[in-house]
């Protein structure tokens, strides 16, 4: 177009870098969110009490596994116990 200023190639691929960690961090803002959000479900689930989730993406990580662990341990126990 005529009069429009031309993009250079460094330009262009900067463009697409930063549209790119803008998607990376956008799914990343959704992991953590579903994260967050199954640790209160969990917690509810067993009756731990919801309280805020803390710390990095690691300790949330570890205690999803916990609680996940804790969940399957009592599903497997009511199983059990129903028997």
């Amino acid at each position: 177009m005529p009069g429009s200023p031309k993009r250079d190639n460094s330009s262009i691929i900067f463009s697409d870098l930063m549209a790119k960690v803008g998607y990376l961090m956008l799914y990343w803002s959704r992991l953590e969110q579903a994260l967050n959000d199954e640790i209160g479900r969990l917690r509810t689930e067993l009756g731990i009490g919801e309280g805020l989730v803390r710390g990095g993406i690691q300790e949330r990580l570890d205690q999803w596994t916990g609680l996940v662990g804790r969940s399957s341990a009592d599903l497997h126990i009511h199983l059990v116990a129903e028997q």
